[in-house]
């Protein structure tokens, strides 16, 4: 008989594959949105708007008296996009109220050092920008000093009589209407003080008068659960993005720590985050290093947070530079012999747009679909790559099967490597179609390596492509061969095979790849279809 034949193809390496770049959020509804909170830091002053550098010119920590100047040597390990700005310019706050909502965010939770203090300053203007993009802003109480559980409720009674009445202030409507406040380092406080404010029966209880919210105290070790149910909060948050460096954070604890939060009747929101790198600021502090890993290390911890279904997940940060968990854009730069950290090969938005397909995937895996829990279950083993196409432009001369898609084209460039399982959600289906795709990497990109992967279970019907071609071209006109290759067929293996150019070394806009499908293979004198995956 003529067995189904099916090619597959994934991206590895250092380029292959763009995706549409998707109207980025658009599709995300309200709900979605507001399950997602962003930590943001508006505690960053410049010369030009506030007089003097602030938090820029952040000291070294501990024996040194070293403070870093400000301007191009700054206390961080990345240098931001938008230079040493200031929190209190509009147009900053504009532009990152923008990115915020094209990363699928919908919360802001700001931090919050007491009133008249300089974050407190720039509140209104944030919740005014925060409106126009359909944002809602609530607030990252810390340590400001002098805090006691007193204090804090009377800063809460601040917070609310000031702005509650804005369009932007943060209500859940499953919680009564009521805001959302997270206490950072909760524990500096005794449960008993904060049992007197907190719990029903305190003797200066806010519960039940118009000052009551849903209190998140942080959890970092075990002793914090009985932290929590006695001190009156509600619920707990893990903050830190350093696997490992608390029981908070450690992904391996998140599965008994939701089951525990569930049994209690408490909020459980993991904290999700990019990387962590502090050297600059904390020298002696390496060990707690999480290198970004191409976004490999995100998709890990965020894969994890999205499989509990929490009612909330936080991001941990938008922009907190000195501890390198920032997901706002940051570029290439060198100082007195020292380079910054970067996101290439990525674009400087690269964690923007990946935050905006894990917000999708979550509530696709909300409304329990299959496809995106098994890439999910893949990304908790870092089953990632990233490469320069990534989210970039591609074109489909033919689409793959309708009931082998993946869940559209993205799947080819959205980092997740398919396993040998074809029905694992990755690997698109083409049937009788050969393959063709440009990739868009919207302008002259240096290319050292091109290198995809097929799928191959003849038992099933499944065959590597015939041939492969790669050309390339600078205005999608013109375009030159500069590699074909004929797939090794005669394996009867299950596997998955990489075709890859090393060492290529060229430039070019547009990426062309064909694949052509091998349509029959004849072993008996039956005749079926052929199928083709990619």
């Amino acid at each position: 008989m003529i067995k189904q034949i099916m090619i597959f193809l994934f991206t590895i390496g250092v380029i292959v594959f763009g995706c549409d770049k998707k109207q980025i959020s658009k599709d995300l509804s309200q709900p979605i949105r507001e399950k997602i909170h962003v930590f943001y830091y508006p505690w960053y002053g410049n010369v030009e708007v506030d007089g003097s550098y602030r938090h820029w010119n952040h000291e070294v920590l501990g024996d040194s008296n070293y403070r870093y100047p400000g301007g191009d040597d700054i206390g961080a390990n990345f240098y931001p996009l938008l230079g040493c700005y200031s929190s209190n310019d509009s147009n900053i706050i504009e532009a990152h109220m923008k990115q915020i909502y094209d990363a699928g965010i919908g919360v802001i939770s700001l931090s919050w050092w007491g009133k008249d203090s300089f974050e407190d300053k720039t509140v209104p203007k944030i919740l005014d920008l925060a409106d126009r993009y359909n944002l809602k802003v609530n607030f990252h109480i810390e340590p400001f000093p002098g805090r006691t559980a007193q204090s804090t409720i009377e800063a809460v009674k601040y917070i609310i009589d000031s702005y509650s009445g804005h369009p932007a202030f943060y209500r859940i409507a499953s919680e009564n209407n009521r805001t959302m406040f997270y206490i950072y380092d909760s524990y500096l406080v005794s449960a008993e003080e904060w049992a007197e404010v907190l719990s029903n029966k305190g003797s200066s209880s806010i519960r039940d008068t118009k000052y009551d919210a849903v209190f998140i105290g942080l959890l970092v070790h075990p002793n914090h659960y009985e932290f929590i149910i006695n001190g009156g909060f509600d619920g707990f948050y893990t903050y830190f993005v350093s696997d490992g460096f608390s029981f908070g954070s450690n992904t391996k604890n998140w599965r008994k720590i939701q089951q525990w939060a569930i049994e209690h009747s408490k909020i459980f929101i993991p904290c999700v985050g990019p990387g962590y790198e502090d050297t600059r600021v904390r020298p002696w502090n390496d060990q707690n290093t999480h290198k970004r890993s191409n976004g490999a290390y995100y998709d890990r911890l965020f894969a994890n947070a999205v499989l509990l279904k929490p009612s909330f997940i936080g991001i941990t940060s938008f922009n907190e530079w000195h501890e390198g968990t920032q997901i706002e854009p940051a570029i290439h730069k060198s100082n007195n012999n020292f380079n910054y950290v970067d996101y290439q090969p990525n674009s400087p938005d690269f964690y923007l747009q990946k935050t905006d397909l894990w917000i999708e995937r979550f509530e696709q895996y909300l409304n329990n679909d299959q496809k995106t829990e098994s890439i999910i279950k893949n990304l908790t083993e870092q089953k990632t790559v990233n490469h320069k196409a990534f989210l970039k432009k591609i074109t489909l001369t033919n689409q793959p099967a309708n009931k082998y898609n993946a869940g559209g084209v993205s799947a080819l460039v959205d980092g997740v490597l398919g396993t040998t399982n074809f029905m694992d959600g990755c690997w698109l289906g083409f049937e009788f179609n050969d393959f063709e795709i440009i990739i868009d990497l919207e302008k002259e990109e240096l290319v050292s390596t091109i290198s995809l992967r097929f799928l191959q279970d003849q038992e099933v019907g499944i065959y590597l492509p015939k041939s492969i071609t790669f050309d390339i071209s600078s205005d999608n006109i013109n375009y030159k061969q500069i590699a074909d290759k004929e797939p090794d067929n005669t394996s009867m293996n299950k596997s998955v095979t990489e075709i890859s150019l090393q060492d290529v070394n060229i430039s070019f806009r547009y990426l062309k790849i064909r694949a052509e499908n091998k349509k029959y293979v004849s072993n008996t004198d039956n005749q079926e279809a052929a199928k083709a995956w990619l």
